[in-house]
């Protein structure tokens, strides 16, 4: 029996030390938990909130760069503050960023001393396994919630864990723990229900290794994002130009079932809810689940395709030519962006054959990043009095010439039989 007494001892020695309870969890690592606050100048009041960690004894921390893109935006119109969970104030200033992430390193400024910090775990997660994500939900307080690591997301070109747990609004950029303390991502948004998504946490050892090899922030922070969005579409759309794009029968014309994995397409019908039908229409709508966020008015770094077949049952010619025209009149650009942030569209519209279409390629720069354009294309066959079929496309945050190349390949792929 004393055998089998010592062997147990020296098993549960060897054990890590678990927190499973997330009350010890959060004892031991609160110090390294910070409110990150973006502070308007004149007034000193909060405009912005979310959560950061300390990730070196020198003070360097991360959060999301969502958190603080206010006082990217217009430095002199706000500051930045982390406030500890002993409510102690530190002016933070910003050393590096992924905008592509949704990360940002930034650092306490005051006397220098070996801060309380976090590691990155380098052993990868199991699915089901328990993690706990910290942060200061809804400006209540520093908190704990535990939660199950559920994967990276399937179909996504910006990866995320998949966390089942309750992230709510101001825990973002708050750390995700395994159960030795480590950090295995980031909090960065929530879909409700228990379900959560976070930053990868090699994403974070990336950016790291960067910021240490530079020694020093970026001299030029609108370059440095410039630099990663260009690198960012260059790597989606060969990604997107090398995949095997796929076709699918859509009423007489063939159109794109599926051009890479993390643009998923869903398919719907819709018919008149009127007694008489004057028409129906079958759509094929292609959408990546991500975008980049740059500011709370500007999203890119996404595409979307996007059909409509329409069959005819009672519409005399002229109205339906009416309701094509409508579809082709009411396509838009998927993706969100103000005029602080890109130009007016330019279009040049024009018909091609076979059938007849009537196209439209429309433009707009990005006002800060030069070469960044997003793209609009929408056709829509004219003079058919039966059925007809509308196509759009959105790239958001693309150079021309990789534009020009899709628009070349798109319209071969989609062709009236």
């Amino acid at each position: 029996m004393r055998n089998y007494i010592l062997v147990f001892l020296l098993l549960t020695l060897s054990l890590p030390a678990h927190a499973d309870n997330p009350r010890q969890l959060f004892s031991k690592y609160a110090d390294r938990l910070y409110q990150i606050k973006v502070l308007e100048k004149t007034s000193s009041r909060k405009s912005a909130i979310g959560s950061g960690f300390v990730v070196r004894p020198d003070g360097l921390m991360v959060t999301n760069y969502h958190v603080i893109s206010k006082f990217m935006e217009e430095p002199d119109k706000y500051f930045l503050e982390a406030v500890s969970v002993k409510n102690k104030s530190k002016k933070i200033i910003v050393q590096d960023i992924d905008v592509v992430n949704d990360l940002a390193l930034v650092k306490l400024v005051g006397q220098a001393k070996d801060w309380p910090y976090l590691k990155v775990a380098s052993k990868p997660m199991r699915k089901g396994d328990p993690i706990y994500s910290m942060g200061n939900p809804l400006d209540l307080g520093a908190s704990v919630v535990p939660g199950t690591y559920n994967g990276l997301t399937d179909q996504s070109y910006y990866q995320r864990i998949h966390m089942t747990g309750a992230i709510n609004s101001g825990m973002s950029g708050g750390p995700v723990l395994n159960g030795s303390g480590k950090v295995i991502g980031v909090n960065v948004a929530t879909a409700g229900n228990q379900i959560g998504f976070l930053v990868v946490a090699d994403k974070l050892s990336k950016l790291l290794n960067e910021y240490d090899r530079r020694g020093k922030p970026p001299a030029d922070f609108q370059l440095r994002i410039q630099q990663q969005l260009i690198a960012n579409q260059r790597q989606m759309m060969r990604a997107v130009m090398a995949s095997n794009w796929k076709t699918v029968q859509l009423g007489k014309a063939s159109v794109l079932k599926e051009i890479a994995p993390f643009l998923p397409c869903w398919g719907d019908k819709s018919r008149s809810r009127k007694k008489k039908e004057k028409y129906s229409t079958v759509s094929v709508n292609c959408v990546a689940k991500e975008n980049i966020y740059l500011n709370q008015w500007f999203r890119s770094g996404m595409i979307e395709v996007q059909y409509k077949w329409v069959n005819n049952i009672s519409l005399t010619p002229m109205q339906f030519s009416t309701v094509m025209g409508t579809l082709y009149g009411s396509a838009r650009a998927g993706n969100r962006a103000s005029e602080r942030d890109v130009t007016e569209f330019s279009c040049h519209e024009g018909f091609v054959d076979e059938p007849d279409e009537r196209v439209a390629l429309c433009t707009r720069a990005y006002k800060k990043y030069p070469d960044l354009y997003d793209v609009l294309y929408i056709a829509s066959t004219v003079g058919v009095s039966d059925q007809g079929l509308m196509s759009h496309f959105t790239l958001s945050g693309v150079e021309k010439k990789t534009a020009m190349q899709f628009i070349k390949r798109f319209m071969e792929a989609s062709q009236w039989n």
